[in-house]
């Protein structure tokens, strides 16, 4: 391949072999890269013929160090993406970010390409027999791990699994609690280490006392987890957050607690007179939560502020009185909502957009999660257990539900199926499976406590943590795959293509530090295009 292109990065953002000079915005350099801010930072080079890919084979290497501790632990590092047709390619940082919970703080690699293509839903087994819903799909050293809800009595509960492939899932050992908690309800990625924390999926149970007191634990290894220790009054560990260095554990209390130390937990604060904070979120630098029908920004100590709906009552925005879910897309907050399964969008705090409703026709539609995949947003939902993907505001595509339940009655609760969480790993979109309460039973729906995969476009990824340091990353797409390769080691290559199902001409302009999903904090130099 030939040289067409090279960003130094070093003191401006021409090309220094070239004519594709790039424009740079809020970034500084120095230190000898182009340092971007996760907020507002960018580098962008016009389309020219030169961008414009088409079929044929091209290679893209960058050096990139990311923030430490990440400010965000998303963001693109470089992009040429027209996400209305789904065309184009990206390179971006992300991480698991698992149902209620917020992004982990593992920095894994993603490299796309898409031609608005996507494959069929494979299923990937039961990590449990009477277990009937995948409580979370979180991605840590390379491989994935998912908690249960529930089990029969005398089974171990609550337990944790690794995916071995296929529909193949291995036992890592259950958490020793309270025999009445019998969920893992959140998992997260935190300074290296894998962390869960405990309920009960069932809040029937939990609101009559039927389960014990919060825990989070530490993974081990093998079948050992480690107790980090109990904290606050509340029965549920409904959501974690690496923020700042620090683990944050939000409860079914609306109390917010801050892991110091091995055991030492502080109180920060309450969200507002809400009861229980249901999700929580880094963006832009700032840790958010959700508690029923608001969102709340942390401002330290003990302090939050309401950015949405009312900071003490449930009436919430455009109708909606559960926050279920946050993530972040297109540089902006968003919030899944119940009942009528809306997504928000924050243009600014106090000010949120309307992006659509998904699910039935009936005002029992609920998103459980949302993930940045290729480019674009996906959505779990209740109560026919459907993945959605966002086109445009007012427009999501319905690709696939999960659970065939004959029996769903709107009327009946217990007739619900929900897809509670969704994760990327191996460049794939895995989404869990699971009835509303997710009691386990002898003979449960087949459907239902299942994992399943799709692919959109062809992807390769780096499932482990790129770290802190100089990295470079390259990112070379020839006739029949893809590959990516971190300081000259391949570390991952997609499944085979014909070269003309994608086409990968657009008008979009080649960014760096900016994508799909978001601005990107840490520093970028020495980008080379070769054709």
């Amino acid at each position: 391949m030939k040289l067409i292109a090279h960003w130094r990065l070093n003191a401006d953002a021409r090309d220094s072999v070239g004519a594709l000079h790039a424009e740079a915005q809020t970034v500084a350099f120095q230190d000898g890269a182009a340092v971007f801010n996760g907020v507002d930072s960018c580098v962008t080079v016009p389309d020219h013929p030169l961008l414009q890919f088409g079929t044929r084979p091209f290679k893209l290497t960058a050096q990139v160090k990311l923030s430490a501790p990440p400010a965000i632990a998303s963001g693109e590092v470089v992009s040429k993406f027209d996400a209305a047709r789904r065309n184009g390619f990206s390179i971006r940082i992300g991480s698991s970010k698992p149902g209620y919970s917020s992004i982990s703080d593992a920095r894994n690699v993603h490299a796309s390409i898409d031609d608005a293509k996507l494959g069929e839903w494979q299923d990937h087994g039961k990590p449990w027999l009477t277990n009937t819903l995948v409580s979370t799909l979180t991605v840590f050293r390379g491989d994935l791990y998912t908690g249960i809800a529930d089990a029969m009595p005398g089974e171990n509960t609550p337990a944790i699994f690794r995916f071995r492939g296929g529909t193949e899932w291995e036992y890592c050992g259950k958490l020793d609690v309270d025999p009445r908690t019998r969920s893992v309800m959140s998992m997260i990625v935190h300074a290296g280490a894998l962390y869960v924390g405990t309920g009960n999926w069932n809040w029937d149970k939990s609101l009559q006392g039927n389960c014990g007191p919060t825990h989070v634990f530490r993974y081990e290894g093998g079948t050992r987890w480690h107790d980090c220790g109990e904290f606050g009054t509340g029965k549920r560990v409904l959501s974690l957050a690496s923020f700042d260095g620090k683990l944050y554990a939000g409860d079914d209390r609306g109390m917010v607690h801050r892991m110091d130390d091995d055991g030492k937990w502080t109180w920060c604060g309450q969200l507002g007179q809400h009861d229980r904070v249901n999700a929580m979120m880094i963006f832009q630098g700032r840790l958010y939560g959700a508690p029923h029908g608001a969102i709340f920004r942390y401002d330290g100590g003990t302090e939050w502020t309401c950015v949405g709906g009312l900071p003490d009552r449930r009436d919430g925005l455009f109708g909606e009185n559960q926050t279920h879910t946050l993530q972040v897309y297109n540089s902006h907050l968003w919030a899944g909502m119940w009942p009528q399964g809306k997504v928000l969008r924050c243009e600014a705090p106090g000010r949120w957009t309307d992006t659509g409703q998904l699910g039935g026709q009936y005002p029992i539609n609920e998103i459980n999660d949302l993930a940045v995949y290729n480019g674009k947003l996906y959505a779990g939902v209740i109560p026919l257990a459907e993945v959605y993907r966002y086109e445009t505001d007012g427009q999501w595509a319905n690709i696939g539900r999960l659970v065939q339940n004959e029996a769903m009655d709107e009327t009946s609760i217990r007739t619900w199926n929900r897809v509670p969480c969704l994760t990327v790993y191996r460049g794939r979109l895995f989404a869990g499976t699971s009835s509303c309460h997710g009691d386990a039973a002898e003979k449960p729906h087949p459907h239902a406590g299942r994992v399943y995969s799709i692919e959109a476009g062809r992807n390769v990824s780096f499932d482990d943590d790129l770290g802190s340091d100089w990295h470079e990353i390259a990112f070379e797409r020839d006739a029949t795959e893809l590959r990516l390769s971190i300081d000259n080691k391949l570390v991952g290559r997609s499944v085979a293509f014909t070269a003309g199902d994608y086409n990968l001409s657009n008008t979009q302009p080649l960014c760096f530090g900016v994508g799909p999903q978001s601005h990107l904090a840490g520093a970028i130099r020495e980008v080379r295009l070769f054709r």
